[in-house]
Order: structure tokens, then sequence, then C-alpha cells
């Protein structure tokens, strides 16, 4: 996925810029670490090139086409096709098992129940969560929940990977398993991976680095 942004700002009070006249170029296959302090817009950035948020101004761009001149519709049906997110407070159906949270994106693509199902205990096993497959959400542990909202953003194969720190309620041993799950899904189908942590060792791993500070970027 190649992502472009031209003088893109987002507001969320008058005259209080979250982000302001960030441009880059982003090409396909990149792995791109973000870092900052709280506050400084990583978060609001993630939003803006995954769709779950449009600029005040400026323009984002996926391989060429304007993604912020999508409607509401056609961005769901977008991100469904093309991206995987991992959410910082994960975002999982708590009341739902572990492999239902993983193949929901699968059921809206449309496969079948069992081909969802297969897909997605092949990445809770993946992950060393195959145990868990059966579990209510509700019943696991902030890193256990982590790992499966990795395996739900990795289950489609998408082009585009956004992770807002991935390994944050992880210990080491975990924190390597999950990126090398990240990093293979995105060297397998030359997806562009872009990581929000404040964890100074996964940062180094990636090809690319910037820094977010009061709305700005440094590359």
């Amino acid at each position: 996925m190649h992502i472009q942004a031209y003088d893109v700002c987002k507001e969320y009070e008058v005259a209080k810029p979250v982000l302001s006249k960030l441009s880059f170029d982003l090409p396909s296959g990149t792995t791109l670490g973000i870092s900052g302090p709280s506050g400084g817009g990583k978060s609001t950035l993630l939003q803006l090139m995954g769709l779950l948020d449009k600029p005040t101004a400026g323009q984002v761009t996926h391989n060429g086409s304007d993604i912020t001149a999508l409607s509401f519709k056609a961005q769901a049906r977008y991100r469904s096709e093309h991206i995987g997110y991992v959410f910082q407070q994960y975002a999982l159906l708590e009341k739902r098992t572990v492999w239902e949270n993983v193949a929901l994106p699968l059921l809206y693509q449309n496969q079948t129940k069992h081909q969802a199902k297969r897909a997605a205990i092949e990445r809770l096993e993946a992950l060393e969560m195959g145990a868990w497959a059966w579990r209510k959400v509700a019943n696991l542990s902030g890193g256990q929940k982590q790992r499966v909202a990795v395996a739900r953003a990795l289950v489609t194969q998408p082009s585009l990977i956004i992770a807002d720190e991935p390994t944050g309620a992880l210990d080491n041993k975990l924190r390597d398993v999950v990126w090398d799950m990240l990093k293979a899904a995105q060297s397998s189908n030359n997806a562009t991976l872009i990581v929000v942590s404040h964890d100074p060792t996964l940062i180094k791993r990636c090809s690319l680095h910037w820094q977010i500070h009061e709305g700005g970027l440094c590359v």
C-alpha cells in the first residue's frame, strides 16, 4: 500500500490543531515505526491513514486514490478489504469467543463460517492462543486480548497493517512473537506496516522511523 499525504491538518477544537500540515510519501512494503510523547498526535495520524477519521484539511491517498473523498459506506468496505487495524484498547467483542472475534472480518467478506473459523484458529495458534479459541474474550488477560487483536488484524491478509501499541501488555518473549507475526504478514504480501510504540526495541526493528511532537512530523 502506497500512502501519501498532502498538507494534512486535524483539529478537534478551533485554533488547536492535533496535526498541522503534514505531507509525506510512504512507499508500499515499508515498515514504519512512529514514536513521540502522549498526546502528540500519533493515534490521530493512524486513524487518518486507516480511514477511521477524516482530516480537517488536506488529502490522504492510497495507491494514488483519494481515500478522504470516499463515502462512509465505501470507507467501511475498503477497510474490510484492505486494512488490518490493531487498536490500543483492543476493540474486541467481550461476550463472543476468541475465534469468533478473529473470524469476524472474514465473515464480512462473505467467507463461509467453516473457512473463517479455520483461518482464525490458524492465526491464534501462531500467536500461542489456540488453547483459548473457545473462551469468551471477557475472561482473558490484557496480554491475551492484545494477541487476539493482532490475530484479527492479520487474518484477512491486508495490504496495510496499522498497529497502535501492539505489544504494550506483553513480556519480551511474546513481544517477539507478535513482531514476527506482523513482519511475516507484511513480507508475504508486500504490505505496508505502521507501528506506534513507546518500546524503542520495536521501533528499531522498523525500516523507517518518524517522531511526532505537538502535531509536527520529524522524518
